[in-house]
């Protein structure tokens, strides 16, 4: 449901001329109903993931919702990630250390999708002080006693091991909050980790890209030398059809049966049209150009790409409910087959 809320959504500001590729959106409200800080039934959450398959960008804002549960939510489209444009404030950039523009033009070269980023912590606790919850354990032990006397469990004692792992029987000291000028420092060393990995990914993405490119344009040029003998043995039949409706008509003027040459000639073209594939197959060769031209722009193209596999399918099958060859026929499935794996394709392309 929340994805075809912003589907709809999406059609309606394409009608009004409104772009939808990096549109911001905002949502007023998270929560599943009004003055309720409950999130735990909320649809808002699938209607964010929705807009974010589309490449728009999403600001929530619900003063009454529960942060703390909301940050709980696994997979949540609130969760923070790299699509998300870099906010402004008055005191500078949200990312700290002057590094906005940096991250800016990094992000820019990353247009379609989204990419999220994992901070895992690690602590040595060599040194750490490790306090146990004597108290806690006792508790454990003395439930466990009771309920062997009452045979619910096995009489025997109960493991160490597994009383350790029992959540709150074991704690680590906590370490004092950083000063301002350490937090400061960590910040800048995550973004400069996180600004290496980006610049990574994108430097992968160029040479998957150009490797990419050399199977797109192989594929396309298969596909153009499909519709070319496409387009001969439709010519080829569309003489034979001729020969054989002249040799047909030849023989009804012989009969004694009295036909009017403009129903003819309106039931000629009629038969012309239901079989004639000559425009399918320039439509072919229009869409495919249109492939080729897209794929030299060096710009983000998957989208518009995608699109036109789409009505290189329609033609396609067209294409085929229309023939009355086999060979045609057989090139009309080649030509489905080969689109598929194209548009496959296209998918790993922004």
């Amino acid at each position: 449901m929340g994805f075809f809320v912003a589907d709809q959504v999406s059609k309606l500001m394409s009608k009004k001329g409104i772009n939808t590729e990096g549109a911001n959106i905002l949502i007023m409200g998270l929560s599943f109903k009004e003055n309720c800080p409950d999130i735990r039934n909320t649809k808002v959450i699938d209607l964010i993931k929705g807009f974010r398959k589309l490449d728009m960008y999403v600001d929530v804002y619900d003063p009454l919702a529960d942060k703390e549960e909301v940050l709980k939510v696994k997979n949540t489209a609130l969760s923070v990630k790299l699509n998300q444009k870099p906010k402004q404030n008055s005191g500078g950039s949200r990312w700290g250390g002057g590094g906005a523009s940096q991250m800016q033009e990094i992000m820019a070269q990353i247009t379609r999708g989204a990419i999220t980023a994992h901070l895992i912590r690690k602590e040595d606790l060599t040194d750490k002080k490790i306090i146990i919850n004597e108290r806690f354990l006792g508790q454990l032990c003395d439930i466990h006693q009771r309920l062997t006397k009452t045979s619910i469990v096995a009489n025997a004692a109960p493991a160490l091991d597994r009383l350790l792992l029992v959540p709150g029987a074991v704690t680590v000291e906590r370490e004092q909050d950083l000063s301002l000028e350490d937090n400061q420092m960590l910040e800048a060393a995550i973004l400069e980790s996180l600004r290496e990995a980006l610049r990574a990914l994108i430097s992968m993405r160029r040479k998957e890209g150009a490797q990419l490119s050399k199977i797109l344009e192989k594929q396309l040029s298969d596909l153009f030398q499909l519709c070319d003998r496409a387009g001969v043995i439709a010519n080829y039949n569309g003489l034979q059809l001729s020969d054989r409706l002249e040799e047909q008509i030849g023989l009804i003027s012989k009969m004694e049966v009295t036909l009017s040459q403009e129903r003819l000639a309106q039931e000629l073209v009629v038969l012309l049209t239901k079989i004639d594939v000559t425009e399918e197959v320039d439509r072919l060769l229009v869409h495919l150009g249109s492939c080729e031209e897209l794929l030299k722009a060096g710009r983000s193209v998957g989208r518009r790409l995608d699109f036109i596999c789409q009505e290189l399918n329609r033609e396609a099958n067209t294409l085929c409910s229309k023939s009355s060859d086999k060979g045609l026929t057989s090139i009309g499935i080649d030509l489905k087959v080969g689109i598929e794996k194209f548009r496959e394709q296209i998918q790993n392309i922004q």
